[in-house]
């Protein structure tokens, strides 16, 4: 009987969350943002936040990173604010590029809770500044459509792309992404392979000459170290779980997406196409050259992730498999940040 009315008592607060989020207004970007400190602070206090910091050898910004990882409490609340800027950001360009059918703070509120499914997401990491910059120039990339002879907006993908490659060098393969989603929203020409490539180039070698003048070395090597007690405590199961949630989640959304597909007006229907190819093109980079910072860098698919789950559980239609699907969401998010933890005390 217990277990009954605890079920209830969890449909009607995902009831709760998905109504009062089903709008743009204000308070409701508060209640993302709030949902986000009470669902990430705790982390700061437990043993594996205190212990689990990843510290990248970026070539940028080492510095800053390794300093932060001593720093639990500092570290978690910056963490907290980047996810939730990435997660503003992306609602505010499915709404003003018109990515859903529907205006809402729901692509912030699964952006929050994709990007909780893993301790390793506690922690601030250059992954997470490199996910605000590049969101910045998917809202660039998308307002091709909208204007002829946008070249600018190309340059400027390009210098958001580019900028993103600064914390995490890798990234400078972007530019192949960023070609392909051109050809997807216009028709490409030589003169924006040149101003991709030139806004691509334009971050990287500001830095580079800055830290030559400065004489600050580069360090380009191992990709990151894990410090305390966490790299003992690795299992495969451990690494995979989360990805294998994200993907199964972006499967089903996918299934939807290619049945409402024509619904939808051309330039959505483009967007949706740059999205997929971006998912498929990350996912593939993850799996064939990230390796052991995997855990990391899966959150390079969380922004599609989030719109492809907000899609999948927007509107009314089926509203209590909605309401169960956002219900299950959280409690994954929960019980993989904090599921040791609970395990310990009972």
């Amino acid at each position: 009987m217990h277990g009954l009315e605890l079920s209830r008592a969890g449909l009607n607060f995902a009831t709760s969350v998905l109504q009062s989020l089903h709008n743009i207004k204000p308070q409701s970007a508060l209640k993302v943002v709030a949902f986000a400190l009470l669902l990430r602070t705790p982390m700061a206090f437990l043993p594996a936040g205190k212990a689990g910091e990843l510290i990248y050898n970026t070539p940028f910004f080492p510095e800053l990173f390794t300093r932060l990882a001593g720093m639990p409490l500092l570290n978690n609340l910056l963490a907290t604010l980047l996810v939730s800027a990435a997660a503003l950001l992306l609602n505010r360009i499915c709404v003003t590029q018109d990515v859903i059918y529907t205006n809402s703070y729901l692509p912030a509120w699964f952006y929050i809770l994709v990007s909780s499914l893993d301790p390793w997401q506690y922690s601030v990491h250059p992954v997470m500044i490199s996910n605000i910059l590049i969101l910045a120039g998917f809202h660039y990339l998308f307002s091709l459509f909208l204007y002829e002879g946008p070249s600018g907006l190309i340059y400027l993908t390009g210098v958001c792309f580019g900028a993103a490659s600064v914390f995490r060098i890798q990234l400078v393969i972007l530019v192949v992404f960023m070609l392909g989603a051109i050809i997807l929203m216009k028709r490409i020409t030589l003169r924006d392979v040149l101003a991709s490539l030139l806004g691509m180039a334009m971050p990287i070698y500001l830095l580079l000459g800055i830290r030559y003048v400065g004489q600050v070395p580069l360090r380009i090597g191992s990709d990151a170290v894990q410090t305390g007690g966490m790299q003992t405590e690795i299992n495969l199961l451990a690494a995979i779980w989360p990805m294998l949630v994200v993907y199964l989640l972006v499967f089903f959304s996918f299934a939807k997406v290619a049945v409402n597909y024509y619904k939808n007006n051309i330039r959505t229907r483009r967007i949706n196409q740059v999205l997929v190819f971006y998912t498929v093109y990350q996912t593939l980079v993850l799996f064939l050259l990230q390796g052991r910072t995997i855990r990391v860098d899966i959150s390079l698919i969380f922004a599609p992730a989030a719109v492809y789950v907000a899609y999948l559980l927007i509107g009314h239609k089926y509203r209590r498999y909605k309401e169960a699907g956002n219900l299950l969401l959280m409690a994954v998010a929960i019980a993989g940040a904090y599921g040791s933890t609970i395990s310990a005390i009972f």
